[in-house]
């Protein structure tokens, strides 16, 4: 299956989630949307590859609003800074979390497929495209703490995850630090 039949299918996927999940956890209202910005710092064999970066993410949570559990699904971009002859690492996100609510933290685990693209530095050398961009599909999970603050309707949230993702030449391991609003 092409690749990007494959990242259409689970964008569609991701679309339905919500739905499904409200419907699985008592029809309850949809939790509401978040959208976050990151720093991500790099861990393990992936420091050999990319620095720090940063990375912004739009979540769609469901479930009632005094529910422990729920499920988000979630779209994001992450970018970090190459190391050695890597110029940069890229990925965007299709991925889902349960998350568990207690009264101010949450703690949330997931999986997601990662569309990585790595952009290698010209040696000056003659090389194909090929050879200075490699794109992959990886499966990875992730998962953290949280806590969001206020009463209103919008809050601000901030989080701490880690992440693993299984890649083609080697896992990437990072952790990022979020915060944003949730409305």
């Amino acid at each position: 299956m092409p690749a990007s039949l494959r990242t259409l299918l689970a964008f569609g996927t991701l679309l339905l989630i919500p739905a499904v999940a409200s419907a699985q956890f008592g029809g309850g209202s949809l939790r509401g949307t978040s959208i976050g910005v990151s720093y991500n710092s790099p861990s393990g064999d992936f420091t050999s590859l990319a620095k720090s970066g940063f990375g912004i993410a739009i979540r769609r949570g469901s479930g009632g609003e005094g529910e422990a559990w729920s499920f988000r699904s979630s779209i994001s971009f992450d970018r970090f800074v190459g190391a050695d002859s890597v110029d940069n690492v890229q990925m965007i996100t299709f991925g889902g979390d349960v998350v568990h609510q207690s009264r101010r933290w949450y703690q949330f685990a997931g999986f997601g497929l990662y569309n990585t693209t790595s952009t290698y530095k010209s040696t000056g050398a003659p090389t194909s495209e090929f050879l200075k961009t490699r794109k992959d599909q990886n499966f990875g999970v992730s998962g953290g703490i949280g806590s969001t603050f206020g009463s209103g309707e919008v809050k601000p949230f901030v989080e701490l995850a880690a992440t693993l993702v299984w890649g083609a030449t080697g896992n990437y391991t990072w952790y990022p630090l979020r915060a944003g609003l949730k409305f």
